[in-house]
Formats: structure tokens, C-alpha cells, sequence
């Protein structure tokens, strides 16, 4: 499983989201603590859907994005 991660600048912060799954969605302050933010909340959608099980038996890349 590939997903993305999508970081841009907006007008005062930072905006964070996974391309592939539109609910994880973030912003910030700095880039650093916007990949943070989208990981937090990745993780949170993977539990709350019960995929986080998907971690453990394939190998997750997120790349990152920065527009």
C-alpha cells in the first residue's frame, strides 16, 4: 500500500493531507509539524477504521509532496 503525502502552503499555515484518503486532513504552522500532524491523524483514520492492522502485514511507504 503507497500513499501520499500532500503538504502546501496556504495563507497562514501549512496544510497536510494523504492524497489517497481525503478524510486525513491537517494543517500547521511549520512543514515538519504539518507531517507530523497528517501522520497523527493517519494513524487515528487506520484505527478508527480498523486498518491499522494493514501496518503490520504490509509494508507502508508515504512519500511527501511539498507544493
Amino acid at each position: 500500500m503507497k500513499l501520499t503525502m500532500v503538504i502546501s502552503k496556504g495563507k497562514e499555515f501549512f496544510i497536510g493531507a494523504i492524497k489517497e484518503i481525503p478524510a486525513v486532513l491537517t494543517q500547521w504552522e511549520t512543514i515538519e509539524e504539518t507531517k507530523q500532524n497528517v501522520l497523527d491523524a493517519l494513524e487515528l483514520y487506520l484505527k478508527d477504521n480498523d486498518l491499522l492492522l494493514l501496518l503490520f502485514f504490509f509494508k507502508m511507504k508515504v512519500s511527501i509532496r511539498y507544493s
